[in-house]
This record gives structure tokens, sequence and C-alpha cells, in this order.
């Protein structure tokens, strides 16, 4: 007992096979001007899930997090970053599982619910400026083959694959 006490090396299994937990984040931004319509959200979401479960067949485990940037809102010139994550990298993923959340009516009502919670009657009549954030996918007009091809060349470059 004393030597497990003290940490000792000898005292503790050692795996005989090492284990790597990879996994890649991919931060969805809901910046999304009002102008664009619902079925061209919903088309880009359909793309991102699907390239989500191919990413997950090849053994590369998706992190999902909604990126909610908010400027704009009010007259104080100050801006707000909310994020909220939607899937884990552990979690299985399937079009039918994702597309319950990661849908246009879901995000969207996500995002004015917060911002209007947050200014309540500060908010200006309008809001919801286009915010471009790096290393964030827009909500829509997504390219799914780049993103993809993106995504499995970040992987190999990393040793991953």
């Amino acid at each position: 007992m004393s030597k497990v006490a003290q940490l000792d090396p000898n005292c503790f299994l050692q795996p005989v096979v090492s284990y790597e937990n990879y996994f890649y984040e991919l931060y969805i931004s809901m910046s999304i001007p009002y102008f664009i319509d619902n079925s061209e959200i919903s088309n880009s979401l359909a793309k991102i899930m699907a390239t989500v479960e191919l990413l997950e067949q090849e053994k590369i485990y998706t992190k999902i997090t909604m990126v909610l940037p908010v400027s704009g809102a009010n007259d104080d010139g100050r801006e707000t970053l909310v994020t909220i994550p939607l899937f884990g990298h552990k979690e299985t993923k399937c079009i039918e599982r994702m597309s319950s959340q990661l849908n246009e009516r879901t995000l969207r009502k996500f995002y004015f619910a917060i911002v209007e919670d947050r200014y309540k009657t500060e908010l200006n009549e309008n809001y919801g400026r286009i915010k471009t954030l790096p290393r964030t996918i827009a909500a829509y007009n997504i390219d799914e083959e780049e993103l993809c091809s993106e995504i499995l060349n970040q992987t190999i470059l990393k040793g991953k694959r």
C-alpha cells in the first residue's frame, strides 16, 4: 500500500496499446442575414450533416458547436459572442439525430431568442448584421466538398490518419 500511496509506477497497470482520442471541432456560425431564405440554410445544414456523417465513418470524430456572434444589437456598440455545444465528439452522429437540433428553424430560434432576451427593450430594429468569424463556417452557402477536403487535409497533416 505504501508503494501505491507513493505513486510507484510498478504498482499501476500499463496499457499494451496506446489510444488516441482525436476529434475535429466544427464551429457553425449563425451570423445569418435576414434575407437568407430558410431553404438555403436547410440545404447548407444538410451538406454539413452529410460531411460529418462521412467523417465519422472515416473515424474522424466531430464536436459541433454553434457560434452566435452578435453585433449592432443595441446602440452601445458592444459585441457579444455566444457558443452553444450541440454534439460532443463521442456522441454517435447520424443525419436523423443531428437534424433534430441542426436545422434552420431551431438555430434561428436560438439566435433570435438569445439576442432578444439579452437586449430586451434596448434592441435595435435592424439588428442581425453579418459578422464573419475566422475558422468558423457560416450556416449558409456551403461547399461540402471543400469543407470535407479541408478537414481531411488537416487531419492528415496532423498525422492522425
